[in-house]
Protein backbone atom coordinates (compact mmCIF):
# COMPACT_ATOMS: atom_id res chain seq x y z
CA UNK A 1 0.00 0.00 0.00
CA UNK A 2 1.10 3.61 -1.09
CA UNK A 3 0.48 6.98 0.01
CA UNK A 4 -0.72 9.09 -2.74
CA UNK A 5 2.41 11.12 -3.19
CA UNK A 6 4.71 7.93 -3.08
CA UNK A 7 2.28 6.38 -5.70
CA UNK A 8 3.69 9.65 -7.97
CA UNK A 9 7.22 9.79 -6.94
CA UNK A 10 7.15 6.16 -7.94
CA UNK A 11 5.45 6.66 -11.74
CA UNK A 12 7.75 9.39 -11.88
CA UNK A 13 10.48 6.99 -11.26
CA UNK A 14 9.52 4.89 -13.21
CA UNK A 15 9.42 7.28 -16.35
CA UNK A 16 12.41 8.54 -15.44
CA UNK A 17 14.67 6.01 -14.77
CA UNK A 18 16.38 4.90 -18.16
CA UNK A 19 16.23 8.33 -19.40
CA UNK A 20 19.73 8.28 -19.45
CA UNK A 21 20.56 5.96 -22.00
CA UNK A 22 19.93 7.52 -25.49
CA UNK A 23 23.08 9.31 -24.82
CA UNK A 24 25.02 6.46 -23.14
CA UNK A 25 23.86 3.38 -25.41
CA UNK A 26 26.75 1.84 -26.98
CA UNK A 27 28.12 -1.09 -28.50
CA UNK A 28 30.99 -2.73 -27.26
CA UNK A 29 32.71 -6.06 -27.43
CA UNK A 30 32.46 -8.29 -24.04
CA UNK A 31 33.49 -11.82 -23.34
CA UNK A 32 30.52 -13.75 -22.85
CA UNK A 33 30.34 -17.49 -22.33
CA UNK A 34 33.98 -17.61 -23.45
CA UNK A 35 33.31 -16.03 -26.69
CA UNK A 36 34.44 -11.82 -27.73
CA UNK A 37 30.54 -11.06 -28.41
CA UNK A 38 29.15 -7.09 -29.08
CA UNK A 39 26.88 -6.05 -26.61
CA UNK A 40 25.08 -3.11 -26.01
CA UNK A 41 25.80 -1.38 -23.15
CA UNK A 42 24.63 2.09 -21.04
CA UNK A 43 27.03 2.40 -18.78
CA UNK A 44 26.30 5.74 -16.63
CA UNK A 45 22.89 5.91 -18.03
CA UNK A 46 21.85 6.17 -14.12
CA UNK A 47 24.17 9.03 -14.05
CA UNK A 48 22.87 10.84 -16.64
CA UNK A 49 19.45 10.37 -15.85
CA UNK A 50 19.86 12.33 -12.81
CA UNK A 51 20.12 15.76 -14.79
CA UNK A 52 17.27 14.90 -16.95
CA UNK A 53 15.08 13.71 -14.54
CA UNK A 54 15.47 17.05 -12.88
CA UNK A 55 14.57 18.65 -15.84
CA UNK A 56 11.68 16.71 -16.76
CA UNK A 57 10.05 17.38 -13.52
CA UNK A 58 10.90 20.62 -13.43
CA UNK A 59 9.38 21.62 -17.24
CA UNK A 60 6.65 19.58 -16.94
CA UNK A 61 5.53 18.73 -13.59
CA UNK A 62 6.76 21.78 -10.86
CA UNK A 63 3.69 23.21 -9.15
CA UNK A 64 4.80 27.17 -8.62
CA UNK A 65 3.57 30.01 -7.32
CA UNK A 66 3.25 33.80 -8.51
CA UNK A 67 5.01 36.37 -6.63
CA UNK A 68 4.28 39.54 -6.78
CA UNK A 69 5.02 42.61 -4.29
CA UNK A 70 4.11 45.32 -1.73
CA UNK A 71 2.53 47.20 -5.28
CA UNK A 72 0.78 44.12 -6.74
CA UNK A 73 3.72 43.76 -9.13
CA UNK A 74 4.98 40.71 -10.74
CA UNK A 75 8.55 39.74 -9.38
CA UNK A 76 9.34 36.07 -10.14
CA UNK A 77 8.24 32.48 -9.43
CA UNK A 78 8.49 30.32 -6.10
CA UNK A 79 8.84 26.58 -6.38
CA UNK A 80 6.92 24.87 -3.94
CA UNK A 81 7.73 22.34 -1.34
CA UNK A 82 5.89 19.47 -2.97
CA UNK A 83 7.92 20.59 -6.50
CA UNK A 84 11.20 20.42 -4.44
CA UNK A 85 10.44 17.45 -3.04
CA UNK A 86 9.61 15.62 -6.38
CA UNK A 87 12.32 16.14 -7.34
CA UNK A 88 14.60 15.04 -4.84
CA UNK A 89 13.05 12.14 -4.31
CA UNK A 90 12.56 10.71 -8.22
CA UNK A 91 15.95 11.95 -8.79
CA UNK A 92 18.10 10.00 -6.25
CA UNK A 93 15.39 6.71 -7.27
CA UNK A 94 17.08 7.62 -11.07
CA UNK A 95 20.56 7.47 -9.99
CA UNK A 96 19.90 4.32 -7.47
CA UNK A 97 18.05 2.23 -9.78
CA UNK A 98 20.80 0.25 -10.44
CA UNK A 99 22.34 -0.40 -6.46
CA UNK A 100 19.51 -3.79 -5.46
CA UNK A 101 20.93 -5.49 -8.17
CA UNK A 102 24.89 -4.60 -7.77
CA UNK A 103 24.80 -4.81 -4.36
CA UNK A 104 22.86 -8.45 -4.54
CA UNK A 105 25.54 -9.28 -6.85
CA UNK A 106 28.77 -7.87 -4.45
CA UNK A 107 26.90 -10.44 -2.19
CA UNK A 108 26.56 -13.36 -3.99
CA UNK A 109 30.67 -13.09 -5.00
CA UNK A 110 31.07 -13.08 -1.75
CA UNK A 111 31.98 -9.27 -0.67
CA UNK A 112 31.19 -7.74 2.19
CA UNK A 113 27.75 -5.15 1.51
CA UNK A 114 26.51 -4.19 4.41
CA UNK A 115 28.50 -0.86 4.70
CA UNK A 116 27.22 0.02 1.13
CA UNK A 117 23.62 -0.74 1.89
CA UNK A 118 23.92 1.54 4.92
CA UNK A 119 25.41 4.61 2.63
CA UNK A 120 22.42 3.85 0.31
CA UNK A 121 19.92 4.04 2.70
CA UNK A 122 20.89 6.91 4.42
CA UNK A 123 21.27 8.41 0.67
CA UNK A 124 17.81 7.61 -0.05
CA UNK A 125 16.48 9.07 3.07
CA UNK A 126 18.14 12.50 3.10
CA UNK A 127 16.40 13.00 -0.32
CA UNK A 128 13.24 11.38 1.18
CA UNK A 129 13.37 8.45 -0.38
CA UNK A 130 13.75 5.09 1.05
CA UNK A 131 14.98 1.57 0.59
CA UNK A 132 11.20 0.35 0.37
CA UNK A 133 10.55 2.78 -2.73
CA UNK A 134 13.90 1.77 -4.05
CA UNK A 135 12.62 -1.64 -4.55
CA UNK A 136 9.39 -1.49 -6.13
CA UNK A 137 11.49 1.02 -9.12
CA UNK A 138 14.14 -2.23 -9.38
CA UNK A 139 11.18 -4.03 -9.32
CA UNK A 140 9.45 -2.16 -12.26
CA UNK A 141 12.72 -2.06 -14.27
CA UNK A 142 13.50 -6.06 -14.30
CA UNK A 143 9.24 -6.76 -14.91
CA UNK A 144 9.00 -3.66 -17.65
CA UNK A 145 11.61 -6.11 -19.90
CA UNK A 146 9.47 -7.47 -22.19
CA UNK A 147 9.71 -7.71 -25.61
CA UNK A 148 7.22 -10.26 -27.00
CA UNK A 149 3.90 -9.10 -25.45
CA UNK A 150 4.13 -5.21 -24.46
CA UNK A 151 2.98 -5.32 -21.21
CA UNK A 152 5.32 -6.01 -17.58
CA UNK A 153 6.75 -9.28 -17.07
CA UNK A 154 4.90 -11.22 -14.44
CA UNK A 155 7.37 -11.39 -11.17
CA UNK A 156 7.75 -15.32 -11.54
CA UNK A 157 9.16 -14.55 -15.27
CA UNK A 158 11.64 -12.07 -14.20
CA UNK A 159 14.68 -14.22 -14.65
CA UNK A 160 13.59 -16.99 -17.16
CA UNK A 161 14.11 -16.83 -20.74
CA UNK A 162 17.12 -15.49 -22.87
CA UNK A 163 15.19 -11.92 -22.94
CA UNK A 164 15.14 -11.71 -19.00
CA UNK A 165 17.23 -10.56 -16.77
CA UNK A 166 19.85 -13.66 -14.88
CA UNK A 167 19.02 -12.38 -10.88
CA UNK A 168 15.32 -13.34 -10.09
CA UNK A 169 13.22 -10.56 -8.34
CA UNK A 170 12.94 -12.93 -5.15
CA UNK A 171 16.29 -13.66 -4.99
CA UNK A 172 17.86 -10.19 -4.63
CA UNK A 173 14.09 -8.46 -2.65
CA UNK A 174 14.30 -11.79 0.01
CA UNK A 175 18.62 -10.75 0.43
CA UNK A 176 17.60 -6.99 0.90
CA UNK A 177 14.96 -7.49 3.44
CA UNK A 178 16.97 -9.83 5.13
CA UNK A 179 20.29 -7.53 4.68
CA UNK A 180 18.21 -4.58 5.85
CA UNK A 181 16.94 -6.08 9.37
CA UNK A 182 20.24 -7.21 10.39
CA UNK A 183 21.62 -3.81 9.69
CA UNK A 184 18.43 -2.44 11.45
CA UNK A 185 16.93 -0.43 8.25
CA UNK A 186 13.53 -0.10 8.16
CA UNK A 187 11.05 2.21 6.45
CA UNK A 188 13.43 4.93 8.57
CA UNK A 189 16.85 4.47 9.80
CA UNK A 190 17.08 4.15 13.66
CA UNK A 191 17.69 7.35 15.64
CA UNK A 192 21.33 7.67 16.95
CA UNK A 193 21.58 6.49 20.14
CA UNK A 194 24.21 8.87 21.57
CA UNK A 195 23.65 12.83 21.18
CA UNK A 196 25.94 15.49 21.29
CA UNK A 197 25.01 16.59 24.65
CA UNK A 198 26.85 13.37 25.39
CA UNK A 199 29.53 13.88 23.54
CA UNK A 200 30.45 16.95 24.87
CA UNK A 201 29.99 16.59 28.82
CA UNK A 202 32.36 13.42 27.74
CA UNK A 203 35.48 15.34 26.38
CA UNK A 204 33.84 19.22 28.14
CA UNK A 205 35.28 20.28 24.46
CA UNK A 206 34.10 23.66 22.53
CA UNK A 207 34.42 22.40 19.07
CA UNK A 208 31.08 21.74 17.40
CA UNK A 209 32.97 20.64 14.71
CA UNK A 210 34.74 17.66 16.53
CA UNK A 211 31.14 16.99 18.17
CA UNK A 212 29.50 16.78 15.30
CA UNK A 213 32.14 14.63 13.43
CA UNK A 214 32.26 12.02 16.70
CA UNK A 215 28.59 11.82 16.55
CA UNK A 216 28.55 11.10 13.07
CA UNK A 217 31.02 7.96 13.36
CA UNK A 218 29.27 6.68 16.43
CA UNK A 219 26.23 6.82 14.11
CA UNK A 220 28.31 4.72 11.69
CA UNK A 221 29.20 2.32 14.30
CA UNK A 222 25.85 1.94 15.12
CA UNK A 223 24.36 1.47 12.02
CA UNK A 224 26.96 -1.53 11.23
CA UNK A 225 26.69 -2.86 14.21
CA UNK A 226 30.64 -2.42 15.88
CA UNK A 227 28.85 -0.70 18.59
CA UNK A 228 26.11 -2.03 21.24
CA UNK A 229 25.64 -0.34 24.40
CA UNK A 230 26.82 2.80 26.11
CA UNK A 231 30.22 1.58 27.52
CA UNK A 232 31.24 1.11 24.18
CA UNK A 233 29.98 4.33 23.05
CA UNK A 234 31.57 6.04 25.66
CA UNK A 235 34.89 4.91 25.32
CA UNK A 236 34.59 4.98 21.16
CA UNK A 237 33.83 9.13 22.26
CA UNK A 238 37.29 9.31 23.88
CA UNK A 239 39.12 7.14 21.21
CA UNK A 240 37.88 9.62 18.62
CA UNK A 241 38.07 12.83 20.39
CA UNK A 242 41.89 11.65 20.96
CA UNK A 243 42.34 10.95 17.33
CA UNK A 244 40.64 13.85 16.09
CA UNK A 245 42.52 16.61 18.43
CA UNK A 246 45.77 15.09 17.16
CA UNK A 247 45.08 15.23 13.63
CA UNK A 248 44.02 18.57 14.07
CA UNK A 249 46.72 20.20 15.63
CA UNK A 250 48.89 18.33 12.53
CA UNK A 251 46.67 20.14 10.49
CA UNK A 252 47.25 23.43 12.50
CA UNK A 253 51.25 22.95 11.55
CA UNK A 254 50.28 23.54 7.78
CA UNK A 255 48.64 26.94 8.26
CA UNK A 256 51.05 28.66 10.45
CA UNK A 257 51.70 31.47 8.04
CA UNK A 258 48.09 32.12 7.14
CA UNK A 259 45.69 34.83 9.17
CA UNK A 260 44.04 33.13 11.98
CA UNK A 261 40.90 33.36 10.38
CA UNK A 262 41.71 32.11 7.14
CA UNK A 263 43.86 29.30 9.03
CA UNK A 264 40.74 28.47 11.29
CA UNK A 265 38.25 27.73 7.62
CA UNK A 266 40.93 26.00 6.10
CA UNK A 267 41.29 23.59 8.76
CA UNK A 268 37.53 23.25 9.78
CA UNK A 269 37.10 22.96 5.72
CA UNK A 270 39.72 19.92 6.37
CA UNK A 271 37.88 18.52 9.27
CA UNK A 272 34.67 18.49 7.92
CA UNK A 273 35.26 15.86 5.05
CA UNK A 274 35.82 13.22 7.86
CA UNK A 275 32.28 13.07 8.20
CA UNK A 276 31.98 11.08 4.94
CA UNK A 277 32.33 7.22 5.67
CA UNK A 278 34.34 6.71 2.59
CA UNK A 279 36.67 9.98 3.85
CA UNK A 280 36.87 8.45 7.39
CA UNK A 281 37.67 5.03 6.02
CA UNK A 282 40.50 6.88 3.67
CA UNK A 283 41.76 8.42 6.69
CA UNK A 284 41.89 5.32 9.63
CA UNK A 285 43.72 3.45 6.38
CA UNK A 286 45.99 6.13 6.20
CA UNK A 287 46.30 7.31 9.81
CA UNK A 288 46.15 3.85 12.10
Amino acid sequence: HFLEEETLFLVFAALCHDLGKPTTTTQEKRIVEGAEREVISSRGHDQEGIFLSNEFIQAFANARIPLYDDNGDYCGIKETYFGQKLRSVVTVLVDTHMRPFELYTSHKNGQKTRSALIRLARKLEAAGASIRLLSFVAEADQRGRNRDLGRPLSRENVGRGTDSTEVTIDEWQKWMINACQEAGISEKLPLRQISGDTIIKETSTKNGIIVGIISEWLYQDQLLGTISNEEDSLQKINEYFRILTDYRKKIEEKYTQESDQKKRKLIDNEMLILKDQDSREQFFSKFS
